[in-house]
Formats: C-alpha cells, structure tokens, sequence
C-alpha cells in the first residue's frame, strides 16, 4: 500500500518536532523528567494540531498563522532557550521547574481550546442549510477612483519624510496626534496596494496603467514603512501579505502555506540577519551553513513570548490575578493618562517592571502572549475565552480571505498575518496599532463605495431613451 506523500510530510514534521524537544532537553543540565513530559505532551497537541490545519477542506491563512505561532514561539525558541542558556531564561529571569510545567500546561490548555472552537465552529458552519447568498454591494475598483487616492498618497509621503527629518534632528516627540497621523493616515497607502494586486494582479500584463499604480502606492509603502527602520511587528504582515497575494500559488494548499512560513521566519529571517547586522567586508558565505547562526537567532529577546509567560506565572503566584483590570486597559488604549490616572500599563511593560526589579532586565518594553494576558486577568478561565475568541476571529478572517470583494480579501490575508503579532503581544500595544490599520482599510472601502454610489447615482438619472426602430 502506498503512503500519501502529504502523508509523509505530516510524519516527518511530527517527528521532527518531537525529536527537536528531546535533543534539547538532553542537552539540558536543569530538565528534569517532568519538564520533559509537559514539553512533549504540549509538542502532541501543536502536532495535532498540524496535521488538522492541513487536513482543512480550504487552507486557512489565519489558522496557519497561529500554528506559526505555536511552533516558532511556544515550542522551538523555548527549548532551544532551554538547551543554549540553561536555568538562564532570554528574559534575565531564572528557571523554576513547577513554574516551567504550569507555562507548558497553559499553552497546551490553550491550543486545546482553540482546535475544539475551531473544530466546532468549521462544523456548526457546515451543518447550517444552504441559503441564497445575501449580495452586498461589491468594492468596485476603477482608474478613476484609484486616481483620487493618488493625492493621498502623495500627502502621506510628505508626512513620513517630515517625521523621519524630526527623528533624525532629535526634535520627535511621541503623542496621540503623531500615532493617529503615522498609524492611520500614512498607513492608507497599503490597503490601496493591497487592493490592487488582489483585483488586478492578473490584468498588469492587459492593463498597463495597473502597473503604474501598483509602483506608485509599492513607492508609499516602502517611504511609510522603511523596511530599514520600521519593526518587524510593523513590517511583517505588509510584505508577507503583498507576497502572498503576488504569489499565490504560496498559499494554494495548507501544508504549502505552513511551510512556507516556517521556511521564512525558521530560515529567511535568521539568515537575514547575518548580512544586515553585519558590514559588507565582514560577510561571511560560509557562515550560512552554520547551524549556530539559525539556533542563535531563537535564543534572541524576539522570542521572549514563553519566558514571558513563565514570569507571569511567577507574577502571578506572588500577586494574584487582575480580574480584568489589563483588558480594560486595552479596550481603553486611547484614553490618555492624564484623564485616567490609574490606567493600566501594557501588560509587556509590567512584565518588564518586575523583572527589573527581580532580576537584570535594563528595559521593561516586553511582549506579553496572549495565553499570559488572559492569564494574568482570569486565570485558566480567561485562558479558555481567550482561545475561543481566537477561534472565531481566525474563522471570521477566513470569509474575509475568501469574500469576491478585493478590499475585503486583503484585509483578511493582511490582519491574518498580523495575528502572529496579536499573539506575541503586548495586546495593548497590538490592538492599538491594528486599530490604525483597521480604520486605514474601513476608510478606503468607504471612499470606494461613496464614489461607485456617486457614479450609480448619475448613471439611474439619465432618462431613459425608447428604443426606435
């Protein structure tokens, strides 16, 4: 009998994940055998979860995005953290087996949760009867309309350069203005690119003029959101989603959109990074077969995310829980402090504070994983709503990803990446930059639809002409 090659390549990656937890551990002087056996209990379940996400009837960019998220943050930086810097963990703090197992315990209680929503909602959806599709009036995108988004994208440009002049004079001065402006306005330009290529990427070739936007607002972008200054948590969902939607034959099965962001973030990302953060004389060919560049990079304060949660555990323990006092704060984002005094930090922040007070941390601007904010505020319970929560949204972005409407189809492939994002935290922090973000899509679908009204409405005022013979 002949095994499935998809088959085959759900074995070896189960098989890789678990091997990956146990070389590490065995090369660990603090594991012990019950941090072992929570480590390989949570590597099963985000197993189990692999081989359900490629087994989806449609491949879900949001889904793999937190499978990324799992891998990546949960289970691959961790215990090579745990090999490489011993009782040491990459957030100054030290090592507590009961606290270790408690983090490995959540992040399993919460990736249990998110596959059985998850599961339960594909399967309630499926069960309802069919209905007739409720047609909404489609985003229509036309030169025209296109054309009167080129003004601003000009002033939104003009507002990038004037901020980057202010920081490097040294005169910036971070405020709710400048976010709104920065977040918001001058991020316009990328769900107009997006746009674009979701509705006319197969017409550039027919349709020259197309190109010629594409490069235009391809030009805001990269001033708005220099990829030589911007952060990663910035830059990440615009030029992953502007790939896929260029290229996507990427994202045509599961198991080929899974791998190919382990291939970017796993290989692309720390390979990057020997020839960024290096001179050009100082290039080292060699260096890439070296397996300490790829596991150096794990070991780096980016994927502090299970370390963080070990301290909110510690946190925790020491101080109770918060019973929402954090999740008010991150609805509340824009208030500002002077009218709320006792406004909550991001929970990153306190993190940060506490470490610096408990250990070496010089800086308290952390993440904080999702699993730790809910956590933080409600215990396992709040962990359990949290990935429930989770399990709708990422099905809710699926419809978007798979709508006839091109805005909505970039909004969806756009906010499913930035899930990775979301789920590395601080939640404040998050929710406040994809409110920009949001707003940004909502306020071009708005100018799209006033405008394809406008034209509807000139076109129904025209007497109507007999036909003569």
């Amino acid at each position: 009998m002949r095994i499935p090659l998809n088959a085959v390549w759900d074995m070896v990656m189960i098989g890789l994940i678990v091997s990956l937890v146990s070389i590490c551990h065995s090369m660990s002087h603090v594991s012990t055998p019950t941090l072992l056996a929570s480590s390989l209990m949570l590597a099963a379940v985000i197993a189990a979860h692999w081989v359900m996400h490629n087994n989806e009837r449609l491949p879900s960019m949001a889904d793999a995005a937190v499978l990324l998220f799992e891998l990546m943050f949960l289970l691959l930086a961790p215990n090579v953290q745990l090999a490489l810097l011993e009782e040491n963990l990459v957030n100054t703090s030290v090592l507590n087996e009961t606290y270790a197992v408690i983090t490995n315990l959540l992040c399993m209680t919460f990736v249990l949760s998110y596959l059985l929503a998850r599961r339960y909602i594909l399967a309630r959806t499926r069960r309802r009867s069919v209905r007739p599709p409720t047609r909404h009036p489609s985003t229509r995108l036309s030169v025209r309309r296109a054309l009167f988004l080129v003004p601003v994208g000009l002033i939104t440009v003009y507002l990038s350069t004037r901020s980057i002049e202010l920081v490097t004079l040294g005169t910036f001065e971070s405020s709710p203005a400048y976010l709104l402006e920065q977040k918001f306005f001058c991020f316009i330009p990328v769900p107009m690119l997006f746009m674009i290529v979701a509705a006319k990427r197969t017409r550039f070739l027919k349709e020259p003029v197309w190109i010629l936007f594409f490069l235009f607002f391809l030009a805001c972008v990269l001033v708005n959101l220099n990829p030589a200054i911007e952060k990663r948590n910035t830059l990440g969902p615009v030029y992953l989603g502007l790939l896929f939607l260029l290229v996507p034959g990427l994202a045509r099965t599961s198991r080929v959109q899974i791998t190919v962001l382990l291939l970017l973030m796993g290989v692309f990302f720390p390979l990057s990074s020997a020839f960024t953060h290096n001179q050009v004389e100082s290039w080292d060919l060699k260096a890439i077969l070296d397996p300490d560049l790829y596991f150096s990079h794990f070991v780096q304060l980016h994927y502090d995310a299970w370390a963080n949660l070990h301290t909110m555990v510690e946190l925790v323990d020491h101080q109770g829980i918060q019973l929402g006092r954090q999740l008010l704060g991150t609805f509340l984002f824009f208030v500002p402090h002077t009218l709320w005094e006792t406004k909550p930090l991001a929970t990153g922040i306190v993190i940060g504070q506490y470490l610096s007070a408990n250990y070496q941390m010089d800086f308290d601007n952390l993440s904080a994983p999702l699993v730790a904010e809910a956590y933080v505020d409600f215990s396992v319970f709040g962990i359990v709503i949290a990935a429930v929560a989770l399990a709708w949204l990422t099905r809710l972005l699926d419809k978007f990803c798979y709508s006839d409407n091109p805005l909505a189809q970039a909004a969806g492939v756009y906010f499913s990446l930035y899930l990775i994002f979301l789920l590395r935290g601080a939640l404040m922090v998050a929710v406040a930059y994809g409110s920009g973000a949001a707003l940004a899509f909502v306020a071009v679908d708005r100018v799209m639809r006033y405008r394809q009204k406008r034209a509807q409405a000139r076109i129904d005022s025209l007497p109507a002409h007999p036909v003569t013979s």
